[in-house]
């Protein structure tokens, strides 16, 4: 709040949740995420692009830009929003011996200008990565794909990490 020496009023919530689970005694896991935040301004004024949901990129929606899913402002460039739900689902697979592995996902989400407007209209892409677990962590490579991609998207997207999508 203004009181506590903010330029804006404001409340943000986000929740987010991560399981996995090994099939069996297999090398296979299926993991899954889900994540949901919402913003309530108070006074009606936009907030600034870094305080508001951003999605989009190697640790989301992975078959888009960063930050590129959601709103987009008159030059076409994302905005950001006050309401935010991603989804993640990847099935792993590690090599115990060689620390190499890979995985499948699908990714779903959305970011939505204002809370009023969250339906369930989400935007999807699937792939495929490459994982080693080195010494200073796991390595990942993905590739993912847009599914429904708009004219000014990409067909694929790479990605590099360190440690989990999610």
């Amino acid at each position: 709040p203004q009181l506590l020496g903010s330029d804006f009023d404001f409340t943000k919530e986000f929740a987010q949740l991560s399981v996995t689970k090994a099939l069996g005694r297999s090398p296979m896991t299926w993991a899954h995420g889900y994540r949901f935040g919402l913003i309530q301004v108070l006074g009606g004024q936009r907030l600034p692009f870094d305080d508001l949901f951003r999605a989009g990129g190697p640790n989301s929606i992975r078959g888009f830009d960063i930050d590129g899913v959601g709103p987009r402002g008159s030059s076409n460039l994302p905005i950001g929003g006050e309401a935010v739900i991603v989804l993640n689902q990847e099935l792993r697979y590690r090599n115990e011996r060689t620390g190499l592995g890979a995985a499948v996902f699908w990714d779903a989400g959305q970011v939505f200008a204002k809370v009023r407007d969250i339906d369930f209209d989400l935007r999807h892409s699937v792939g495929v990565g490459l994982r080693y677990d080195s010494p200073v962590g796991l390595l990942r490579f993905d590739v993912g794909f847009p599914l429904a991609r708009r004219s000014d998207e990409k067909t694929y997207r790479f990605n590099f990490g360190l440690g989990q999508a999610f």
